[in-house]
This record gives structure tokens, sequence and C-alpha cells, in this order.
């Protein structure tokens, strides 16, 4: 629809345009300065990566990168963020190729070579040299759409020279799923959804999908939803949810009043509280027979509020739950196993 009609001119269509420029701009230029965590989207990452492989050859091409599936943000599939990524850049010129690890917005290594990877595949003209072209949460979009669980935290690449034959040479985003141990391509370049394949869990080789047993694996939907109860609790005290995250502690833990002002008063300290990862303990690491995990927490305090023992930026806690009903208690949180 044009903006210029009877009564509406040039200047009050310039000055509209300006007022526009003045919120809608500043707003998406400082959308990733105020998220308040380090955490970098598909794109940004693969941005940051790029300009450091420019330096290494300025005719890279990005040939793969990966989000460790425990470093996901809890809403991976929407915001498209991740607190680490890894990333493979190759030349033209030979097979080497040059790997670049990000954390916390920060590239924290590089390196030429490997044993890991190397360029068998020609680079064709069409390939994206500084980042792809569909967006890990775009790719997700897709896979959701085919079926896959947008609850989970799947392990994701974005590669061209992998291993199926079916798919080498090309860009495309594999996502596997333990839940359902099937993976879901997803063309790197038009986003056009490819395949599921599906894997035997005891030995882990390809199977039809007759020989699929059950949709989902009970024991790991377990498990992910285990974690989960994790992130949703952290999520609760983010959002200053008080009644919430006091319900899903055990009463023992919880304590009487003076021990729930304590809680009240630590949570409400900070300013922004997130999940990093979450990692299941050994069982015989656990106390009483309860899963515990160690988690890796990232808090900001407010400013001008008292010190209550958690550190600005990473922060490591002991996580001890127990099962109860259908869901589950937090009943310890420690600073050592």
């Amino acid at each position: 629809m044009s903006i210029y009609r009877k009564g509406f001119g040039t200047k009050t269509a310039f000055l509209v345009l300006t007022i526009l420029l003045l919120f809608i701009l500043p707003f998406n230029i400082q959308a990733k300065e105020t998220r308040g965590t380090p955490q970098l989207t598909s794109l940004e990452a693969a941005k940051m990566a790029y300009q450091e492989a420019c330096k290494w050859d300025s005719e890279a091409v990005l040939w793969y990168m990966n989000p460790p599936a425990v470093t996901l943000d809890y809403h991976w599939g929407e915001n498209d963020l991740a607190w680490e990524w890894i990333f493979i850049f190759a030349r033209p010129q030979d097979e080497q190729v040059h790997y670049i690890k990000i954390k916390d917005s920060k590239i924290i290594s590089t390196e030429e070579g490997g044993e890991y990877l190397k360029r068998k595949s020609p680079i064709l003209p069409d390939f994206p040299k500084d980042r792809p072209r569909i967006s890990m949460r775009e790719a997700a979009q897709v896979a959701f759409s085919a079926g896959a669980p947008s609850w989970e935290r799947p392990s994701i690449v974005y590669i061209i020279e992998n291993s199926n034959k079916e798919f080498q040479g090309r860009p495309v985003w594999f996502f596997l799923f333990g839940s359902k141990l099937s993976t879901y391509v997803i063309d790197g370049i038009t986003g056009e959804f490819l395949a599921q394949e599906y894997f035997d869990p005891e030995t882990l080789k390809k199977i039809s999908p007759e020989e699929v047993k059950y949709d989902f694996d009970p024991d790991k939907v377990a498990k992910i939803k285990e974690e989960n109860f994790i992130y949703d609790y952290f999520e609760a005290i983010d959002q200053g949810d008080t009644e919430l995250y006091f319900s899903m502690m055990d009463k023992e833990l919880l304590g009487n009043e003076n021990m729930q002002g304590m809680w009240k008063a630590t949570f409400s300290s900070l300013e922004l509280i997130k999940v990093v990862s979450a990692y299941p303990e050994e069982k015989r690491k656990w106390h009483n027979n309860q899963p515990l995990y160690r988690v890796i927490v990232y808090a900001l305090s407010k400013p001008g509020f008292p010190y209550y023992g958690w550190d600005e930026g990473r922060n490591t806690r002991w996580i001890s739950i127990s099962p109860e009903g259908n869901s589950w208690k937090i009943t310890a949180i420690a600073t050592s196993p």
C-alpha cells in the first residue's frame, strides 16, 4: 500500500518515515546489545567467525558450524541462540581448513588444519561464504513442521563435507534428536526439507521407518523432561515468579519463613539468571539416590544490591532433584558435588 494519497504529501511522508526510523532502527540495532547474555544467534556467530577466518585466508568459505547441544538456549528453536559455537572454514586452493571456537560471544581458539575434516568436495559458486543462507532457527522450524520435538536440545550441524553420500558436497543442516534417534536434513541454501532418517538404538545403524519401534524413546524423554524441569526452575527465578519457583522446591530445602525470605532476597538481587548447560552426573555421585546435575548458570546482579553468592557471569551449581508425582522437586543447590 502506498503511503502517498490525497492530503498526504511528500513532506508529511518524509516526516513519518523519519519518525519510524528513529523508533524502529535503534531497537533493531540494539537488540543484541540489550540481550543481557553473551549468546549469539547462528548468523551473528557466523559473522564473527568469518571475520576471523578472513585473517587466515580472504577466500575462506564456511564449511561447517555446530553449536554444542548442551549450550543451546532453552528456547533455541525460537531465538536461534547458543552460548558456544564451533566453525570450520575451507579455502579453494587446497584441502586445508581453519577451526574457530566461540564462547560467550568471544573467539577463544583458532587453529589451522587437523585430522577431523579436510575439504574433498569442490567449492561451488553458490555456496555462501560468510554465513548459512538459512539460519539455524529457520531450518529448525522446517524440522519441527516435519515432526521433530521442539522441547529437546538436539545435536545440530551445518556441513558441506559430510559422510552421508546422498548429501555430500552440498550445504545442509542436520538435526539429530535423541528422543527419536532420528535426523532431519534441511537444505542450507533453500530451506527445503530433504529427509528424515532413523537409526537403531542398539547398533546405531540406519533403519527404515517400518523398523522403528516407537515414536519417542520413553527413557530418553523422561531424562529430557527431568533436565527441562531444571531449566524451568531458573526461568521462574529469572521472571521473578516467586510463587512458582517456591512450588518447585522441596519443603526441606525451602525451609521456614526466615529461610524463604533469604531465598527471595537472594534471587531478587539478580538482574538476570539463565542456564547455560546442565550435565547429568554419574549415579555414584548422587545423594540419597536423587539425580544430580552439574548446572552452569549465567547470572548478573542488580546494581546496588548486596552480594548473595552469585558471581557475575558463569556460576557452577550442583542441583539434586527428586521425583514427585508427574514432576520433580529441587532438593539441593550446592557449590560442590
